[in-house]
C-alpha cells in the first residue's frame, strides 16, 4: 500500500526561505527504501532530512551548506540542545526589557562581529519573510518582522530537542562546496533516474497547484 505523508513534516525545523518543508509530503514517496545515507548538499533548514528522519527513510544523514554560521548553529542544535535553547531564551527575554526593534539591530551587529550561534538563531526567529539575506561584505542585513517577537522560548526549546533527537549520533555536518560533497556520494545515481524522479515530482506538484487554483476559483 502506498504511504501518504502529512502536512507537518519538517515542522521541527525553523522556517527558511526556499525550504522544502511543505513539499516534503510530495518528495518522500519517491525515496527508495532502506537508504543507508541521505545527503543534502544544500541543506538550509534540512527540511527533507527532518521529514526523512521522522518517517525513518534513512539511517544516516550528511548535511552540508556553504553557510558556515548556519552549519555551526545546526551543530549546536543537534549536539548541545539545552545550551543553545538557554542562550536563545536569554536573548528573547532581554528584548522585552528594551526597544525591540533596536535590540534586533544590536544582536544583528553582534552576530556580524562574532558569528555566534545563538545570535543567528534569534535573527532567524525574527527575520521578515523567512528570508536570509547578506550584503556584499557577507554581513547579515535582513530586517525583522516587527509584528512578532520570534518563537517563544518554550516552543523553540521543544523544537530544538526534537531535531536533536532525530539527528544526534547519526549525522555528518560539513561546510563545503557542493561539488566536493557530490564526489563523496556513492553509489552513483544515473542521470536518467534523476530526470525521471524530477519529472514525476514536477507532475505531482503541478497537479496539486492546478487543484488549488480550481478550488480557489470555485470559492470565488
Amino acid at each position: 500500500m502506498k504511504r501518504t505523508y502529512g502536512h507537518d513534516e519538517g515542522s521541527a525545523s525553523k522556517p527558511y526561505q526556499g525550504s522544502k518543508r511543505h513539499l516534503a509530503r510530495y518528495i518522500l514517496p519517491f525515496f527508495p527504501s532502506n537508504i543507508s545515507r541521505l545527503v543534502e548538499p544544500f541543506a538550509g533548514s534540512a527540511a527533507i532530512s527532518v521529514a526523512a528522519a521522522i518517517y525513518r527513510k534513512a539511517t544516516f544523514f550528511h548535511l552540508n551548506d556553504i553557510n558556515e554560521p548556519l552549519m555551526a548553529l545546526r551543530n549546536e542544535i543537534i549536539n548541545n540542545p539545552a545550551d543553545i535553547a538557554n542562550r536563545y531564551e536569554k536573548l528573547w527575554q532581554e528584548q522585552q526589557q528594551t526597544d525591540v526593534r533596536q535590540y534586533y539591530d544590536i544582536v544583528r551587529d553582534e552576530f556580524n562581529r562574532t558569528r555566534r550561534a545563538e545570535h543567528l538563531l534569534y535573527l532567524l526567529a525574527r527575520r521578515v519573510k523567512a528570508s536570509v539575506r547578506y550584503n556584499a561584505e557577507g554581513a547579515f542585513n535582513q530586517s525583522p518582522d516587527n509584528r512578532r517577537l520570534g518563537r517563544r522560548p518554550e516552543r523553540m526549546r521543544k523544537d530544538i530537542f526534537a531535531v536533536s533527537a532525530l539527528f544526534r549520533n547519526k549525522t555528518l555536518l560539513t561546510c563545503m562546496d557542493y561539488k566536493q560533497v557530490l564526489t563523496q556520494v556513492s553509489p552513483f545515481i544515473s542521470p536518467h533516474r534523476i530526470k525521471a524522479c524530477v519529472r514525476r515530482a514536477i507532475l505531482a506538484m503541478s497537479t496539486v497547484s492546478i487543484l488549488r487554483s480550481l478550488s480557489a476559483s470555485c470559492a470565488n
